[in-house]
């Protein structure tokens, strides 16, 4: 046996592409990955069947629960999937990152940030709490005063 971890890496792989496609509830598929794990340990005759099904659950859990809108004040929730203006309040998790792009002969430069938002104001709209991250792509390039930590207030349209 040449390659040992395949077989779990396809059974894993298989339950995230699963619960890419498929959005299940997730309280149930807990339960159900616990019971099936407690089985595997205490019967013998069914733990060569359980682990790969195990994997495939898991790997879909994992998928699932980062999709999943859990908190009341996600910022998925609150956006709705359009584009729309909207205000940001939250910390840069990394230093922004300064990029350069070369088209027709001449650079244009732009900077990135990831966001870990705590509030949001929407158009014509009061500050309400938010959870989530978000990207930030400025044109020009920022000042070196920003840094990772750093909480900062961007405004732009949400896409």
């Amino acid at each position: 046996m040449k390659q040992p971890l395949v077989a779990v890496a396809l059974c894993y792989g298989a339950g995230v592409i699963l619960g890419h496609f498929v959005e299940g509830p997730l309280l149930a598929a807990f339960i159900v990955a616990l019971t099936l794990a407690v089985t595997a340990m205490f019967l013998a005759l069914v733990r060569p069947w359980l682990p790969p099904l195990l994997l495939l659950l898991f790997g879909w859990l994992n998928m699932s629960t980062r999709q999943a809108t859990v908190s009341p004040h996600d910022l998925r929730r609150l956006i709705h999937d359009r584009a729309q203006l909207l205000t940001v309040r939250g910390r840069l998790t990394e230093t922004p990152v300064q990029r350069v792009v070369t088209r027709n002969d001449s650079e244009q430069f732009h900077t990135r940030a990831e966001i870990e938002v705590s509030e949001v104001r929407l158009a014509r709209g009061d500050w309400q709490p938010a959870a989530g991250s978000l990207m930030s792509r400025t044109p020009g390039l920022l000042s070196s005063n920003y840094f990772a930590g750093q909480v900062v207030e961007v405004t732009g349209v949400a896409l």
